[in-house]
């Protein structure tokens, strides 16, 4: 029997991946909350660009989805960067 061997550059296009999909998802983070601070900006939710927010009922809605979107960026890094099931060999079985 002859076990697969696998390619040289196996590793470093994994972790090629791996940046790339943390990279994403900062990406989006950053995206997603930007767009939703300027969109309660505009609806007059928050107070305008340059002014402080000292209501602490704001900082607590801007804070909850902000955490929301770190968790979904997070899921989304673990989901693309799942590994393949391990497959045992026929003698282990």
């Amino acid at each position: 029997m002859s076990a697969p061997i696998a390619p040289a550059n196996a590793g470093s296009r994994r972790l090629g991946r791996s940046f790339a999909a943390i990279a994403v998802a900062i990406v989006a983070n950053v995206v997603l909350s930007l767009g939703i601070d300027q969109g309660l900006h505009v609806l007059g939710v928050y107070p305008p660009w340059g002014q402080p927010m000292f209501d602490a009922s704001l900082n607590l809605l801007a804070l909850s989805y902000r955490l929301a979107f770190g968790v979904l960026a997070g899921y989304l890094v673990a989901r693309s960067l799942r590994a393949p099931p391990c497959v045992m060999p026929p003698s282990l079985e």
